[in-house]
């Protein structure tokens, strides 16, 4: 796959504090960062928690941008009801679009946002009934069984958020989290599912 390309104002705000912050910060996200059995790296905890949290909360007020062009991102984090794996504050004009790449975003359901309509590859992003606890395994498979991507969670997670070059509309997937289930149809280019696709109907 290609290289993940991106461009996230909060960070750049939270970044540009001054030349010896900024290496500070980055020598912190090493700690957050770890590889997985396929070399994959697995952003753990990587806003919210961290001792920088006034600072993020403050650049929230501005909108946020997201464009994933390619490559693979999993994020597992952060934790906190109030939080969620991805927030650019779409309700300040925040934009969080896909058009390539494998991304696997999972985390609490507070502050979750997902990929928006104008994302030219499909996503999916469900609300499980129940928190799945930390250490249990997570899978995503197609109509045929065939496994797209699985994942152990590093903390109690609410939500999931999927997309992959691999899915097309109308597709149906099946999510398998701890001992739940949940059979998600790609009726749209940003599908939703389990609690909250119940909600909005």
């Amino acid at each position: 796959m290609g290289q993940i390309q991106y461009s996230f104002q909060r960070y750049e705000k939270k970044y540009l504090v001054s030349p010896v912050r900024y290496r500070e910060l980055l020598a912190g996200l090493e700690d957050r960062m770890e590889t997985d059995e396929y070399g994959i790296y697995t952003i753990c905890n990587l806003y919210y928690d961290t001792e920088d949290f006034r600072l993020i909360r403050t650049s929230l007020k501005k909108p946020s941008y997201l464009f994933v062009e390619g490559g693979m991102v999993i994020i597992d984090g952060p934790s906190g009801r109030g939080n969620g794996a991805i927030d650019v504050g779409t309700e300040n004009g925040g934009v969080c679009e896909i058009s390539g790449g494998t991304v696997l975003a999972v985390g609490p359901a507070g502050m979750t946002e997902t990929f928006g309509s104008g994302s030219s590859q499909y996503s999916f992003s469900c609300q499980l009934e129940t928190p799945v606890e930390a250490g249990e395994e997570l899978t995503i498979s197609d109509s045929e069984g065939n496994v797209l991507i699985s994942h152990r969670t590093k903390r109690q997670i609410s939500s999931v958020i999927f997309s992959s070059p691999e899915l097309a509309a109308g597709e149906s997937l099946v999510l398998t989290a701890g001992d739940q289930t949940v059979e998600i149809t790609l009726d749209q280019v940003s599908a939703s599912a389990g609690a909250n696709s119940r909600r909005e109907r």
